[in-house]
């Protein structure tokens, strides 16, 4: 986060400390749910989701599109090295 608000990627307004501790608690939430799950393989899916949520509120409007096309680029290079 600090490289990205040193580059004017995050709100102006952002408290990133507070950001980074959300951050990590929506992705530990995210595998603590994922594993309690019957059959816990839905975790890149709820990853997913949280940064739909996130992003939005973190990150300043005109770089919006840049990290949704990162992410879904990571998650697809993820994807076919797992498999």
């Amino acid at each position: 986060l600090i490289q990205a608000a040193e580059e004017g990627d995050l709100r102006d307004s952002l408290d990133i400390a507070g950001a980074a501790e959300v951050i990590l608690g929506s992705m530990l939430g995210a595998e603590a749910l994922s594993r309690a799950n019957a059959t816990g393989t839905d975790l890149r899916e709820r990853v997913a989701h949280t940064w739909d949520l996130l992003l939005p509120a973190i990150v300043s409007r005109e770089s919006l599109d840049y990290f949704r096309e990162f992410l879904a680029r990571e998650s697809l290079r993820r994807t076919q090295a797992a498999g």
